[in-house]
């Protein structure tokens, strides 16, 4: 069993799981295995995802951003921290939202999931 376990932790590593490519479908299989190290790997992947995104964010409002006149992909409270755990939380609340929807296709990107979810919950004025 321990050997099955790590050749499914190679073969999502291999997979290149940590990229933002990584589609919704791949992601809900990989979770309900639910082994420690694999669901570990994913959670630090959405977070860096999730870095990506707020960097890629800050730059659009930097001096250079507003220079070029681009608009940010989402505006949250100036104050706030997102957490690795709340990247988590908006990836499976849109997942679930498509779902329900009846939407949900599997081929979704999940860092095009997290984006979609922060523009919603943290709309700019």
């Amino acid at each position: 069993m321990k050997k099955l376990l790590g050749i499914i932790f190679i073969s999502l590593m291999w997979c290149n799981i940590g990229s933002a490519g990584l589609k919704v479908d791949s992601y809900l299989k990989a979770r309900e295995g639910k082994n420690k190290e694999v669901n570990e790997f994913i959670d630090n992947s959405i977070q860096g995802i999730g870095t990506g995104i707020f960097w890629s964010n800050t730059s659009i409002k930097s001096d250079f951003g507003k220079a070029n006149n681009e608009k940010p992909m989402y505006c949250p409270p100036q104050k706030l921290v997102i957490t690795k755990e709340n990247y988590i939380n908006f990836l499976n609340a849109e997942i679930k939202e498509h779902k329900e929807m009846g939407i949900l296709t599997g081929e979704e990107p999940i860092a095009m999931m997290i984006v979609m979810h922060l523009r919603k919950i943290f709309p700019c004025e």
